[in-house]
């Protein structure tokens, strides 16, 4: 069966239509691609990349 993972989890924002990237976030911040983390009571964008293993 195949499964997915996070590959990597960037933190930015849109400025006039366009993603402006800020913090990336890989293997230590997503727990090896297992977790994505959203702080409560706080609001923002995080963009995803994921992959597939099986």
């Amino acid at each position: 069966m195949p499964r997915a993972g996070i590959a990597r989890i960037d933190e930015g924002h849109y400025e006039n239509g366009e993603w402006k990237p800020g913090r990336r976030m890989n293997g230590d911040q997503s727990h090896q691609g297992r977790r994505l983390r959203i702080p409560m009571g706080r609001y923002g964008i995080q963009k995803v990349k994921l992959y597939r293993h099986k």
